[in-house]
């Protein structure tokens, strides 16, 4: 018996559980398109842009743990998906790709949209390959989803547009494998020299990352028993309640100088399902105790003393339990005095900001925010200077889910992210957070969540500036040229494509529009103008040497 390559491609998909793959229609993809028309799942999302299209897949895979995935037509359209591929590779979150080719025959040839798709995508792709012949089609897709689930990244196939309605040997799918994401663990012994260096640290510290998501309750258990302060990431901003008394600041740009101090004064810190570390604040790093489920994530830009790898969720129970549970009354006073000292210049700071002027405050439409955004929302992060006063104002509910661009830092993110998690994670609400330039990348996705009748809220940060690159050149003392952008008004823009829309020019009008606009029943775009103040942040203690070209 044989099948279609096409239908064999989505019952694949579908035994992996890819519930939505995003896409733009085009010629080289046309027959995988029209056979997701009579099917439950894989549901075929059409989006306005190939890089949204990666995006969404990225978002989709972070929130639900499953393979996301995305399709693009030959050329350009392949073209398109790059970034977004860069994006999910850079922050070890599995998307696979597909992309139509022109037919086969042309191979080589100098035609229109034919180009070596493989070295295309090497470079940002765990696997990439051009399938052949229909009958290898099977086994690409299949190590292609291997691929991606083992060692959590970017895969990409291409199939030449003459092979979909191909027949092909009725070759069985291959359901998935749990045992592809079984992670390394590290023998109990191991875990037990983690605790004898516990027993030694009289100013112990957490910093905790998204890998710690699973297990939030026992870190901040281990906290109190240590008297630890933790100190969360930015993508683990949601996950650890700011009103905890042990859960204080956040570090790196946009951080506080007072959290920083925490880190620089601890003897020992456990720096749990994170591979970031603020080595330019840090001129003497202390002991660190690195545990990660990735055992090339252990000692990733940090100075690590020791390691541990396994899943947080399994190894800080038994840490828990032996860690030394004894006062501590200077070390516990230091991080009492630290946390209330954080409040009173965060609380000052927005008083003098409302103060100053009529126009809204980056941080004080944060603060504002924290009052409005829902307890168990998706926040999706665009990157641009907003993302550090979020950073700084924001305070979690511990329920939480915070998505950004983490390593790649693509502008354009969080628009396309939001509308991929309010598909998988309905109905949570979702928030997306977006600068005016991060926004202008990616507006023509607000038709995209008008047709998907998607609620989510986007609230825009008009400074009418690259801000970020502004203040980096006021601050090196360059010439400001270029930054400057010439903005549409965004909440009438957003009209015009059915997105209910709202504007705040006045500081005094953003608690009485936020409200209305979150309980607006659809997407909705609050279009806020606020003012291109610079983040107040720590000054780096270990200077920045650009290497000596010779």
């Amino acid at each position: 018996m044989q099948r279609r390559l096409v239908d064999y491609v989505l019952d694949q998909l579908a035994a992996w559980g890819v519930r939505r793959i995003y896409g733009v229609a085009g010629d080289t993809i046309l027959p995988l398109i029209s056979a997701m028309a009579k099917r439950e799942a894989p549901l075929f999302i059409p989006v306005r842009h190939e890089e949204a299209a990666a995006f969404m897949a990225k978002a989709e895979a972070m929130l639900t743990g499953t393979v996301g995935a995305c399709i693009a037509a030959a050329g350009p359209g392949a073209a398109h998906l790059v970034n977004g591929l860069a994006d999910a590779q850079t922050d070890s979150v599995p998307v696979l790709a597909i992309t139509g080719q022109l037919q086969s025959f042309y191979a080589g040839a100098v035609h229109k949209q034919v180009i070596n798709q493989h070295q295309l995508f090497s470079a940002v792709t765990e696997y990439s390959a051009e399938v052949a012949h229909p009958a290898g089609a099977p086994e690409a897709l299949v190590q292609a989803l291997r691929t991606a689930a083992a060692r959590r990244g970017a895969v990409h196939v291409s199939v030449p547009k003459d092979f979909w309605e191909a027949e092909i040997p009725a070759v069985p799918v291959r359901t998935y494998e749990p045992y592809l994401v079984t992670p390394a663990r590290s023998a109990p012994h191991v875990i037990e020299g983690a605790l004898a260096l516990l027993y030694q640290a009289e100013r112990p510290a957490i910093l905790a990352g998204i890998g710690a998501r699973q297990a939030v309750g026992d870190v901040l258990r281990l906290a109190e028993s240590l008297r630890a302060p933790v100190i969360p990431t930015l993508a683990a901003a949601g996950q650890f309640p700011k009103r905890h008394h042990l859960v204080v600041g956040s570090i790196g740009e946009g951080g506080t100088g007072h959290a920083l101090d925490l880190i620089a004064g601890a003897d020992c810190v456990l720096r749990l399902g994170t591979t970031w570390w603020p080595e330019r604040f840090l001129a003497q790093p202390p002991a660190t105790i690195d545990i990660n489920v990735n055992p090339e994530h252990v000692g990733l830009r940090s100075p690590a003393s020791y390691g541990v790898v396994g899943p947080l969720e399994e190894i800080l129970p038994s840490l828990v339990m032996a860690a030394p549970s004894w006062a501590r009354p200077e070390w516990e006073a230091r991080v009492a005095q630290a946390k209330q000292a954080i409040d009173e210049e965060l609380s000052r700071e927005i008083d003098e900001a409302k103060r100053r002027g009529p126009i809204v405050h980056p941080g004080a439409l944060v603060e504002a925010l924290n009052r409005h955004i829902p307890e168990d929302a998706v926040i999706c992060l665009d990157v641009g200077d907003h993302v550090l006063w979020f950073n700084r104002h924001f305070r979690g509910t511990g329920r939480q889910d915070v998505l950004v661009s983490g390593y790649w830092r693509s502008m354009g993110f969080a628009l396309p992210a939001a509308i991929a998690a309010a598909l998988a994670q309905a109905p949570r609400p979702v928030v997306a957070l977006v600068g005016d330039g991060g926004l202008g990348m990616s507006l023509a996705e607000l038709l995209t969540a008008v047709r998907l009748r998607v609620p989510v809220r986007i609230v825009v940060f008009n400074n009418r500036s690259l801000a970020m690159e502004e203040n980096q050149m006021k601050a090196l003392g360059m010439e400001v040229h270029g930054v400057g952008l010439n903005n549409p008004s965004f909440d009438r823009l957003a009209e015009s494509c059915g997105v209910k829309g709202f504007r705040v020019e006045r500081q005094r009008e953003l608690d009485h529009v936020l409200g209305q606009a979150f309980a607006v029943d659809g997407p909705v775009l609050v279009d806020v103008v606020t003012s291109a103040a610079a983040v107040p942040a720590p000054k780096p203690r270990v200077p920045h040497e650009e290497p000596v070209l010779v």
